[in-house]
């Protein structure tokens, strides 16, 4: 639950960033979704996790920290590309996390609705990151012809 909630923050601070940082008006409008869905997801399972009484993270965590700094360090459109590869590997792992979630027996029942719930948005956030991948890696491929 801590580094799910660990990522989550990472996610919000970041994008949020890159909302105004972006070069592309995609990837802006992406950021700018990101923060929208993963500030009211997070507050859903801040608050689940408060009434089944489960330790949360509070701020990012070292390796989200380092993840965001390597994109930071970036400009122009080479930090739209660092921003959407980042997003592209966290919402991998946010749904696998998910998923497995969903389908864990052990886990309480309210935990695995939420999960179960939240996979559609986070594989929407996923598909989404990776077509502006691949349309960032084109226009870079194009330009340095």
């Amino acid at each position: 639950m801590r580094n799910a909630t660990a990522a989550a923050i990472a996610d919000v601070e970041l994008s949020r960033i890159a909302a105004s940082k972006a070069v592309s008006g995609d990837v802006r409008g992406f950021a700018q979704r990101i923060v929208d869905d993963h500030k009211s997801m997070n507050d859903r399972l801040a608050t689940l996790a408060r009434d089944k009484r489960l330790p949360v993270a509070t701020a990012v965590d070292a390796e989200q920290k380092k993840g965001a700094e390597r994109v930071l360090a970036e400009s122009g459109s080479d930090f739209d590309r660092a921003y959407i590869e980042r997003m592209v590997l966290e919402h991998r792992r946010a749904v696998d996390f998910f998923e497995r979630a969903a389908q864990q027996k052990s886990l309480d029942h309210d935990l695995r609705y939420f999960a179960e719930k939240a996979v559609p948005a986070l594989k929407q956030h996923q598909d989404t990151a990776e077509e502006l991948q691949a349309q960032l890696s084109i226009a870079a491929t194009q330009s340095r012809r």
